[in-house]
């Protein structure tokens, strides 16, 4: 599988590079605005999902029962939240040769791998 290559750098790299976690806020938090409408569809689709969860009453299960039950739950989330993120990456770094992710379609199943 061929990794997605990098073809440049984006204006935050540099600004970034050597600055505490804390100070990747402000701009995390401007890059989320800025692309607002872009994340939209993701956040109204995990309150979606949140919403039907919960009107299925089985978030009061415990032990094995309730993480058999909840696993759709946290599979459907991830799944939102990385759809979501590989839409952002895309736009945001697209420009500066950046923010590539790996099609998925062409990722290799378990049953291809020796």
């Amino acid at each position: 599988m061929s990794e997605p290559r990098r073809l440049g750098t984006h204006p935050l790299d540099g600004e970034l590079a050597d600055k505490p976690m804390l100070a990747w806020m402000g701009p995390a938090f401007a890059l989320m605005l800025k692309w607002f409408m872009l994340l939209v569809p993701g956040v109204a689709a995990f309150m979606i999902l949140v919403a039907v969860f919960d009107g299925l009453e089985l978030n009061h299960l415990e032990g094995f029962t309730g993480t058999v039950v909840t696993f759709p739950f946290q599979a459907a989330s991830a799944g939102i939240i990385l759809w979501t993120y590989c839409r952002l990456a895309a736009r945001e770094g697209g420009p500066w040769g950046v923010g590539a992710t790996a099609n998925p379609r062409k990722l290799p199943r378990s049953a291809d791998t020796p």
